[in-house]
């Protein structure tokens, strides 16, 4: 649910991100930037400069901005003080109108000679109602981060051209992105330059003088100590995610960060080049946790977006697998952290009530039904461990991740479709691997195989209950009333009532990773805190946990 070798060459499947310097004497796109941070204001100010043949002639400039929705809903991050000037003086602009997930400004004539474009995008509110990518614009410890989609109001439908991006810092700032460290130029398109993520401000980051051809970490509101803790252990597992997908050489990876109090767990979003990652402020960089997480977020880097049948369960179940087993090959992790991986993945997925779920399906689940979101995490990841166990078995020439390095050229020009996973699994395995992949989309309860998640490891089944907080309509942040609380759950027999109030914020998520463990609620009622300890689950589901073969954690092969 989410991720080792001396530092890989990752030219090949990086190379897409590195920045393109347009052709001497063309005209082009120039983006100033200006992130400003401080007591009474937190934004994002624009100026676009586009060149006197960008628009057609004779047709009206439209500007579209991106709503982010549906995972996202803005707050008071909207497009404010919008000035749009070209050779005859000031342009009028009708707008916003919805249409469809962008908000349109067209203007009322046809623009002429080069265009000027001026306007500013607050940062988020704190509270924020969204799922998904943490892509919007957020403000933390002085800087901003987010995704260019967050801020950029771009010409509608414009094709590729130079673009030229410029950053307006103070001194002592800086800005990183999954293109470049600060200023960078690329030949793309501004839909497409809109994926690009950032962090900008006073950063903490490693090394102190970063390069476009290294390993960079930079972000916010962690301190230095953390940042070069960290490193240490990001280096050699990039440098083991780029061997395991046959990267090619050094291009330079950025990983971005901030983190904050307004949400109690950790995430991230990537794109070629790097990621963006927020941790809750009580977290570490550096800690056994993070890194899973961390190693997820450099698999999307790697694999190919697949955009067939409700695809997550190919692009997050591979990020979960590879995250699992290329840093436990390359020595990053030990058997006893190994053995744990594994077993909270099983857990999240056996424990999961929405398992048998059709992947056809899976978007019909309630967004707040806990856990599940992770149906496609999960089930992807045994499904890709059992077919590992099953090639090694058959004494297959491939491997799961000799499939992934296999689909990856289908992707480059667009996503990749589930007819050629399908060919895939006939051309390389056989009618057996497609009709496991069938299951596995039906919603088919996957029992490991022998081998699945390597031969030391042994699989058994066990009963368990299902996961159950007791609470719904319930958002467990700090300072949130619990709503109805199940008279039939442990977590109500165990005390918890209604309008109980959440004295520290609890991440649900967690609760799914043990078949066992017991969570605690730090509640107050009426003002008196105490403690609510109860077992998260109700019923009882055949689910399967991993053992060492041996019987030694430390050794399990022995």
């Amino acid at each position: 649910m989410f991720a080792p070798l001396a530092l890989a060459s990752l030219a090949g499947i990086l190379s897409a991100a590195a920045p393109s310097s347009p052709a001497t004497g063309q005209a082009g796109v120039v983006l100033d930037l200006q992130p400003v941070v401080s007591s009474t204001v937190s934004e994002m100010r624009v100026i676009e400069r586009l060149p006197a043949d960008f628009a057609k002639p004779g047709e009206p400039l439209t500007l579209a901005f991106d709503t982010l929705a549906p995972v996202y809903e803005r707050t008071s991050d909207k497009v404010e003080g919008l000035i749009v000037e070209d050779a005859l003086g000031r342009v009028p602009m009708a707008g916003p109108v919805r249409d469809g997930d962008e908000d349109l400004w067209r203007a009322n004539r046809p623009t002429q000679g080069p265009v000027t474009i001026r306007y500013s995008v607050p940062a988020a509110s704190n509270a924020v109602p969204h799922s998904g990518p943490i892509t919007y614009l957020q403000a933390t410890a002085g800087g901003l981060s987010g995704a260019f989609s967050s801020f950029l109001l771009a010409p509608r439908n414009a094709g590729r051209t130079n673009i030229a991006v410029r950053w307006q810092m103070p001194a002592g700032q800086r800005a990183i992105t999954t293109a470049s460290v600060d200023d960078f130029d690329q030949t793309t398109t501004l839909s497409q330059l809109a994926n690009t993520l950032f962090v900008a401000g006073s950063l903490v980051q490693s090394p102190e003088n970063p390069s476009n051809d290294t390993l960079v970490i930079a972000g916010l509101a962690q301190p230095k100590s953390e940042v070069e803790q960290a490193a240490l252990w990001f280096r050699p597992a990039l440098a083991a995610m780029g061997e395991a997908f046959g990267a090619g050489k050094d291009n330079g990876y950025r990983v971005m960060f901030f983190s904050h109090d307004r949400q109690g767990f950790s995430s991230g979003t990537s794109k070629k080049g790097g990621f963006l990652f927020f941790l809750p402020s009580n977290q570490r960089l550096s800690s056994p946790k993070q890194r899973s997480i961390i190693a997820h977020e450099m698999v999307h880097s790697f694999v190919n977006f697949y955009g067939g049948d409700t695809g997550d369960w190919y692009n997050e179940g591979i990020a979960d697998y590879a995250a699992l087993i290329v840093p436990q090959a390359a020595g990053l992790v030990t058997p006893q952290e190994y053995l744990r991986l594994v077993n909270e993945e099983a857990a999240f997925y056996y424990l999961n009530r929405f398992r048998d779920t059709p992947n056809d399906k899976i978007a019909d689940i309630p967004p707040r039904a806990i856990g599940g979101w992770s149906v496609p995490y999960t089930r992807g990841a045994m499904y890709f461990a059992n077919l590992d166990a099953k090639l090694r078995a058959r004494h297959s020439k491939v491997t799961v991740l000799d499939l992934v390095k296999r689909m990856n050229p289908l992707g480059t020009q667009g996503p990749i479709a589930s007819a050629e996973w399908s060919k895939l699994l006939m051309t390389h395995a056989g009618t057996w691997a497609v009709a496991d992949w069938r299951d596995m989309m039906a919603g088919k309860l996957i029992r490991p195989v022998p081998g699945a998640f390597g031969e030391c490891l042994v699989a058994r089944p066990i009963t368990a209950g299902q996961l159950d907080l007791g609470a719904s309509g319930t958002s467990f942040r700090k300072g949130n009333r619990i709503g109805h609380v199940d008279p039939a759950s442990n977590a109500f027999k165990a005390g918890l009532r209604s309008s109980d109030v959440f004295r520290e914020t609890f991440e649900p998520n967690d609760a799914g990773l043990s078949f066992d463990e017991r969570v605690t609620f730090k509640v107050a009622r009426d003002g008196k805190p105490m403690d609510v300890t109860f077992a998260p689950r109700s019923g009882r589901a055949i689910g399967y946990k991993w053992f060492p073969r041996s019987g030694n954690a430390a050794r399990p092969c022995r």
